[in-house]
């Protein structure tokens, strides 16, 4: 199936809304299908079926090599043993390794190349066997052994690579055992054989190499830097959230600074020759306050109203008293200026403050 754009027919008429008429080419999405195909797959046949077989299906030939004839006993032998020919190459099963009193046997590795040639994918798979020789003497590594299904003649077919015949020799000192390998003095596992590392038994001194990376302070300082910008992030959104979506908390925030700018203002006016000014922020800074506490509107918030709001509040009396005694002299001072003193302008101005300390005390919470 095959999803593609075609380009449509053109419209014998112009969509009058349609500023870009059709400069972009819009087309019409079209689903393309094939005929569905038939294959046959048969089963593999019972008769003559190897009581080993492992799967393998094509036409193959093997072949081993060894690496050397002549060896001491315990030294390893690496044998590379190839699968070729036509088939499936990444799945055909590995060679049958008989057993044998003679050899200890490791795999060592194995790896494929696969090519396609007139329409049949061919190719090669490797594998390399490490045998070891336990004892000395004139041994033989037993034919290897590979099984497979040939479906161009319709039949089992099994091959298998000449045995290997190795001289091993007794080096000096060589003591039978079969319970351990065997070691000469200047004995070096070379880089042929990548899997063969005996166990080094006398360690020598220890001593740590360096510091453990994931104890020293920059590591420490390098991986919890980034959650702690993370988690201050969060928060931070999620205030700047809450502000944008909450006006009454936005408001709420924001009234102890606002609070604190009015009150300022009013100290830059401390003077018996502006004293409505004075009066009237002093006013507007404690009706502001709070107005935005509560949410509510500074317009007609009156001292009677905010002793009946500050009631149900856990301000006490003698706060609502103080309140209501400052609101009434600025009224007082706002149409009576000149009646106003530097002492009482002083007066009032560190009485503002100190209600607008205590009120930031008072839970305005419902």
């Amino acid at each position: 199936m095959l999803t593609t754009t075609v380009p449509s027919e053109r419209r014998t008429y112009r969509d009058p809304f349609d500023i870009f008429g059709d400069v972009f080419g819009r087309g019409e999405e079209v689903v393309l299908r094939s005929s569905p195909m038939t294959i046959n797959v048969k089963s593999l046949p019972m008769q003559g079926r190897p009581k080993d077989f492992t799967g393998s299906i094509g036409s193959f030939r093997i072949s081993a090599e060894p690496n050397k004839t002549r060896v001491d006993v315990n030294q390893p032998v690496t044998v590379t043993i190839e699968i070729n020919g036509s088939g499936n190459i990444k799945s055909i099963a590995d060679p049958i390794i008989p057993e044998s009193d003679d050899f200890r046997v490791y795999r060592a590795s194995s790896n494929e190349s696969v090519a396609k040639v007139n329409d049949r994918i061919t190719g090669t798979k490797v594998y390399e066997e490490v045998f070891i020789p336990k004892t000395p003497g004139q041994l033989e590594i037993p034919a290897i052994a590979f099984n497979y299904f040939e479906p161009g003649r319709d039949t089992y077919k099994e091959i298998a690579t000449p045995p290997i015949k190795l001289d091993v020799a007794r080096p000096e000192g060589y003591v039978a055992s079969p319970e351990a390998a065997y070691v000469a003095p200047d004995f070096t596992i070379g880089s042929e054989t990548r899997d063969i590392r005996y166990i080094k038994e006398n360690l020598g001194a220890l001593k740590p190499v360096g510091q453990i990376v994931f104890r020293s302070p920059f590591y420490l300082a390098f991986n919890i830097l980034p959650l702690v910008i993370l988690a201050a992030a969060v928060v931070w959104r999620r205030r700047r959230e809450k502000l944008a979506g909450d006006i009454g908390y936005a408001r709420s925030r924001a009234a102890l600074k606002m609070a604190r700018r009015r009150l300022a203002r009013a100290r830059s006016m401390a003077d018996t020759e502006k004293a409505a000014e004075f009066y009237a922020e002093i006013y507007l800074a404690l009706t502001s306050f709070i107005a935005d506490k509560m949410n509510i509107s500074p317009h007609g918030l009156t001292t009677d109203r905010i002793g009946l709001v500050l009631g149900g509040k856990t301000a006490g009396p003698s706060l609502s008293e103080a309140i209501t005694a400052l609101m009434q002299k600025c009224d007082f001072a706002r149409y009576a200026p000149s009646s106003v003193t530097g002492e009482d302008i002083a007066a009032s101005l560190k009485q503002a403050e100190e209600i607008m300390v205590a009120l930031e005390g008072v839970s305005f919470d419902d």
